[in-house]
C-alpha cells in the first residue's frame, strides 16, 4: 500500500492506494471518498469544511506509470 498526506489550510489530507484495495480519501480522520478495486487512474473527490469559512472542494488525482503511482492534490 501507498499512502500520501500533505497538510492544507490547516486540514490533513491523506490518499492510500493498494493494488487491489482501491484508492481512498480521508480529510482530518475521516473518509470522504473510495475508489474499490484496480484501475490505473482514479480521481477522488472531498471537501473540506472550519468553522466560519465557505466549504472547498478538493480533487485527488492518482496515476501510474511504469513502476510507480503518482498523486496530485487539486
Amino acid at each position: 500500500m501507498s499512502a500520501w498526506t500533505t497538510l492544507y489550510d490547516g486540514h490533513k489530507i491523506t490518499v492510500e492506494n493498494s493494488w487491489f484495495g482501491g484508492e481512498r480519501l480521508w480529510v482530518n480522520g475521516t473518509l470522504q471518498d473510495e475508489q474499490l478495486g484496480f484501475a490505473l487512474r482514479s480521481r477522488l473527490y472531498g471537501s473540506l469544511k472550519a468553522p466560519g469559512q465557505e466549504t472547498k472542494r478538493i480533487k485527488v488525482s492518482l496515476g501510474t506509470q511504469p513502476f510507480q503511482w503518482n498523486a496530485r492534490f487539486l
